[in-house]
């Protein structure tokens, strides 16, 4: 599988994006993301006591792990990248096609990928490891993620 893989990319003239690259796009996704959470609930914790501010707080949370998940979602299955992708030239890929991942594929990745994150970030620093940079989200996904700007 991995020499298969190996030849693909090489005969395609693709290349696997950098660790620095995909650090740079989450960077920029997460600062997207936060702004869009506190726009939408920032008001909420005017004012509040104590139990109003954790009752705040869980909705935060809540509306905050909904809109990063359909955000990685829609953007991976419509563009093969979330903006912050896109602004440093990286794409994500089915392995098996080298196209953008279909519906389930992007969202079992952008699940599985919030869930890397809150288990502090070992699926993340997996892809250090992994001989294709693919974190615990793209395993499971069957992805990858490849440099465009070549």
């Amino acid at each position: 599988m991995q020499n298969d893989l190996e030849y693909r990319l090489f005969k395609e003239e693709l290349q696997l994006a950098t660790i620095s690259k995909r650090a740079l796009a989450f960077t920029i996704d997460k600062i997207l993301l936060a702004l869009i959470v506190l726009a939408a609930m920032g008001g909420r914790f005017d004012g509040k006591d104590f139990e109003g501010i954790i009752v705040a707080m869980n909705q935060a949370l809540l509306f905050t792990t909904l809109v990063e998940i359909t955000y990685q979602s829609v953007f991976t299955k419509l563009y093969g990248a979330t903006i912050g992708k896109m602004l440093v030239k990286i794409r994500v890929v089915d392995v098996a096609m080298l196209d953008n991942p279909n519906w389930p594929a992007s969202f079992l990745r952008a699940s599985v990928r919030f869930l890397g994150e809150a288990l502090f970030y070992l699926g993340f620093v997996w892809a250090l490891f992994d001989p294709f940079r693919q974190g615990w989200h793209d395993k499971f996904a069957k992805t990858m993620v490849i440099d465009v700007a070549a």
